[in-house]
């Protein structure tokens, strides 16, 4: 099977994934919403402020090198697998000694053992890192797959189960677990690996040169997309971040099901053919098409029905979402693209340019988000980081990474100009069908219609104007029916 082939069953199945992952995360959040407070979301949200950054720390960013390397053998592999066996244990012991401080600097004595508890995870998912890295690139996608959508089945599972028996934040938690626990015992199962004893430091130093710049990349880029949370938190309270977490969540739903779909298979797709940089641009641009074509209308459709969207998912005790998911739709719309830009930079080996890009940009950022945390609102940081992001960012986000292929903002934007105008149109008749329907209306009625109503006209729209995405999607699928 030739790479173009593996690319398109690797993101058929991951599409297929991601597809259930999101059905059952959106009803795990429905029923959760109804059993569990935003209170009691923000305390997670203050943990897992921590516990993420540690955990940034497990993997040294050697899974992205053991993708991208083109040589690669057995004791690389043995080496980092227990260089992160040897890093979860000393995370693990790090957090529990510093969980007590945690809850002194939030005032939350409840989050002392919240951070005992996620911090098992450091060591369970040590086990997996490599075995994952290995599927990755050999591009079996299929496996990864169904690890990934039982996972999310059982521990979905576990957090209904707890939180209708009144352990409200620990349900939480303890799904954070059991789906580490579900994915590393299935990675390990299905993974036709095992490491030897073999460790070697001079495997070790062979790799550093690379995944030294993801892994600092991974510190800088983990503490800009969670230092809202973190200040939130600190100087808002549990509340504000429970509601602010909540809408940016729902916002990252459609991005993790399509935009991480991609991810998952160009970068080792494009780390095969990393040395043609004229076709790593032509797919590349083709492939930011394809998710536009889905994300766009995705993303400008929630803006327009987010009042009904919240009501019906998470009922009348989370209508403080909807103004935030307003403003992280927009701004999702954007981001659905411009995080794709780490695969240039990671396929074409140059994790240090963008670690220098991250540097920059973190600083407008995080300064975005003080500004709304001194004016004294988590919606004036919700505007303000979306502003920053979203615009100010844009044109280097891509003009950067895009001198390593030859690749033009102009190209970009003409890629996916006409997506953006047919999502526009679609959104405006989605949102001027809400003001026809009646105001008695039943809101999950009203809901169904303004979604079938969004449907129709964008892909009556796309077929109209022949946008080349579209083009492009129905050739494929014609020709696999054919063969």
């Amino acid at each position: 099977m030739n790479i173009k082939n593996k690319a398109v069953a690797g993101v058929k199945w991951v599409l297929i994934s991601n597809a259930l992952a999101q059905l059952f995360q959106l009803f795990f959040m429905l029923v959760l919403a109804r059993l569990i407070s935003p209170r009691e979301v923000g305390l997670l949200g203050m943990v897992t402020v921590f516990t993420g950054f540690a955990a940034s720390f497990s993997e040294l960013g050697f899974r992205a090198v053991l993708i991208q390397r083109k040589v690669i053998n057995e004791k690389h592999y043995s080496s980092v697998f227990w260089l992160n066996f040897g890093m979860g244990v000393l995370l693990f012991s790090i957090m529990y000694l510093i969980s007590g401080s945690i809850g002194v600097f939030y005032h939350e004595p409840t989050l002392m053992p919240l951070t005992r508890l996620v911090a098992v995870t450091y060591i369970i998912n040590s086990f997996g890192i490599v075995t994952q890295a290995k599927l990755n690139r050999t591009m079996n996608f299929r496996r990864l797959a169904l690890i990934d959508t039982t996972a999310v089945l059982v521990s979905g599972g576990v957090a209904i189960t707890m939180a209708s028996r009144g352990f409200g934040v620990w349900s939480l938690a303890w799904s954070i677990v059991v789906s580490a626990c579900v994915t590393q015992f299935l990675y390990l199962f299905k993974a036709e690996w095992r490491p030897s004893r073999v460790f070697s430091l001079t495997a070790i130093k062979e790799l550093l040169g690379f995944s030294g710049n993801v892994f600092a990349y991974n510190l800088y880029n983990y503490w800009v997309r969670n230092s809202d949370n973190l200040l939130i938190g600190k100087y808002l309270g549990s509340v504000e971040l429970g509601v602010y977490s909540r809408a940016y969540s729902l916002m990252l739903m459609p991005l993790n099901f399509i935009s991480s779909a991609f991810s998952q298979v160009m970068f080792p797709a494009l780390s095969l053919i990393q040395d043609d940089k004229t076709k790593v641009k032509e797919i590349y641009l083709k492939t930011i098409a394809s998710i536009a074509l889905i994300t766009f209308p995705m993303m400008l459709g929630l803006w327009v029905v987010s009042d009904v969207f919240v009501r019906v998912m998470l009922g009348v005790k989370w209508l403080g979402v909807i103004p935030f998911l307003e403003v992280f739709s927009l701004l999702g719309l954007v981001q659905s693209v411009a995080t794709t830009t780490g695969w240039i930079y990671l396929s074409q080996g140059r994790a240090d340019l963008q670690l220098r890009f991250m540097v920059v940009a973190s600083a407008m950022i995080i300064g975005s988000i003080i500004i709304g945390i001194l004016l004294g609102s988590s919606m004036a940081v919700a505007v303000s980081y979306a502003f920053t992001s979203g615009i100010l960012l844009f044109y280097p986000c891509f003009a950067i990474p895009g001198r390593l292929i030859n690749m033009t903002v102009a190209e970009v934007l003409r890629k996916l100009s006409g997506i953006l105008a047919c999502a526009i149109f679609m959104a405006a008749v989605v949102w001027y069908v809400g003001r026809l329907l009646p105001e008695s209306l039943n809101v999950l009625v009203k809901l169904i219609i303004q979604v079938l109503a969004g449907g129709l006209i964008y892909l009556v729209l796309i077929e109209v104007f022949t946008i080349e995405a579209y083009g492009n999607i129905k050739q494929e699928l014609f020709r696999r029916r054919t063969v």
